[in-house]
């Protein structure tokens, strides 16, 4: 993943662009894996930054702890 990723463009629908983001760890989490993640619930209305070893996500809600559960790696 990219350190800065956004997805989607439409005017309409960016109201989500200035919710507090969620912040997740970054120790541990597969990057391919929260993108999986993003795209599978929001295909294209998210934001990914990557700041002191956390992602800071925005997107129209927040990723459930067992979907965040499911981007960590304990041997990556």
């Amino acid at each position: 993943m990219s350190r800065f990723r956004t997805h989607g463009r439409g005017r309409s629908n960016e109201e989500w662009r200035s919710n507090e983001p969620q912040c997740i760890p970054g120790g541990y989490i597969v990057p391919r894996r929260l993108e999986a993640a993003l795209k599978e619930k929001w295909p294209n209305q998210y934001v990914v930054e990557m700041r002191s070893n956390e992602y800071r996500v925005r997107a129209p809600g927040k990723l459930t702890d067992e979907e965040i559960s499911t981007c960590y790696s304990y041997g990556y």
